[in-house]
């Protein structure tokens, strides 16, 4: 029987704890646990997706997301609706 056990996060922000391996023995162990990767800064729009695949879809869509750090771009053909 194998296991891992996590005990608790340390004053550096590992993770600690123990497993035990196929011969029975215990071991200890930590580890880090990758950020998130940050938001972009720069939020793309483009209506049609034909410019810019995966951008944002309008430009409300991208206020909706806006903080005060975040910028837009627009792809050529991006249509501002009246």
């Amino acid at each position: 029987m194998r296991w891992s056990n996590a005990l608790a996060i340390n004053d550096s922000g590992q993770i600690v704890g123990e497993i035990l391996d196929a011969q029975g023995k215990v071991h200890g162990f930590h580890g880090r646990v990758p950020a998130a990767p940050p938001k972009p800064l720069v939020l793309t729009v483009d209506d049609d997706g034909a410019e810019c695949p995966g951008a944002l879809n309008s430009i409300q869509e991208a206020v909706n997301r806006a903080t005060a750090e975040r910028r837009f771009r627009f792809a050529p053909a991006t249509t501002l609706a009246r």
